[in-house]
Formats: structure tokens, C-alpha cells, sequence
């Protein structure tokens, strides 16, 4: 894993781990929950 990255169960079902690159989390890029369709960042 690249430095800056983090790793993180989805925060409304708790099944899918995601991952967020240093860049994606500085621009808020979105993200979608393939499990239960939680989309974020909030």
C-alpha cells in the first residue's frame, strides 16, 4: 500500500473494505459501497 492510502470498512454496513488513495481522500473524490450502495464522503 502506498503511503497516504487508507483502508476502512464501510461506515453504514460494515462489509466492504475500501480503499482511498492520498489524492482521492485531498479532492473528496467519491466513493460507492458495492454492498448496500452507501455513498461518500459525507
Amino acid at each position: 500500500m502506498e503511503q497516504g492510502n487508507v483502508t476502512f470498512k464501510c461506515p453504514a454496513c460494515g462489509k466492504e473494505e475500501i480503499i482511498r488513495s492520498k489524492h482521492d481522500r485531498q479532492i473528496a473524490a467519491p466513493y460507492k459501497c458495492s454492498k448496500c450502495g452507501f455513498e461518500g464522503p459525507n
